[in-house]
């Protein structure tokens, strides 16, 4: 028996250690015990292979803190940072995964299993961009269990990207919006000033002529 836990303790070390990180979170993977951790985790062993793929997996880090990972191999894109078309795909494929999510959902309310339903049910509902990721061109969803973060994450350089857009675009805004300053028109004191140097000529003139 001691074998049989240690070798099933040896492939799930080796399974989650050939996974490749999608997001590492401020927050400390130990603010969940391990028995919470590995009840949240049973649900992927609900679901068929393709269906689990949608949820990533979790693992602590090398400094404790909370991350995302996925045996999916490819490149790991944020959904923000795709194009339109790829955006679209990548959804479609989602919509179809969590029908079935959802179907695994009512199967696990059948058996009595309510707080694993519901998890699954949220993940099947709406879903927050945020957390959606293409790995390969595959959907995964992080964030699905877990405390919310303890610290902001990271902004990623799209976000940065954004702000600094939108940042111009009120400036260019309010700039527009800004009172243009009325300055004093000066004109007047000219022409007076013409008009007094004029009658100053003119007697000057008239003087010399009665001479």
């Amino acid at each position: 028996m001691t074998r049989a836990v240690d070798a099933l303790n040896v492939h799930i070390y080796a399974a989650r250690h050939s996974m490749q990180t999608i997001l590492t979170r401020p927050t400390l993977y130990s603010a969940l015990s391990h028995a919470e951790h590995a009840h949240k985790h049973s649900l992927l062993q609900r679901c068929a292979p393709q269906v689990a793929h949608l949820l990533a997996s979790s693992r602590a880090n090398s400094t404790g803190y909370w991350e995302w990972c996925t045996p999916l191999t490819g490149p790991v894109l944020p959904f923000v940072q795709l194009s339109v078309v790829q955006q679209q795909r990548l959804l479609k494929t989602l919509a179809e995964r969590q029908q079935a999510l959802a179907q695994v959902a009512e199967q696990l309310r059948h058996s009595g299993e309510q707080a694993l339903a519901e998890i699954l049910a949220g993940v099947a509902g709406e879903t927050d961009v945020s957390c959606l990721f293409s790995v390969g061109g595959e959907p995964v969803l992080t964030g699905w269990y877990g405390p919310a973060d303890t610290l902001a994450p990271a902004a990623s350089p799209v976000s940065y990207l954004a702000a600094d857009h939108a940042a111009m675009a009120m400036a260019a805004g309010a700039a527009a919006r800004a009172p243009v300053p009325q300055h004093k028109s000066h004109k007047p004191w000219l022409v007076l000033g013409a008009v007094l140097l004029g009658v100053v000529v003119l007697a000057l003139g008239f003087s010399a002529w009665q001479l």
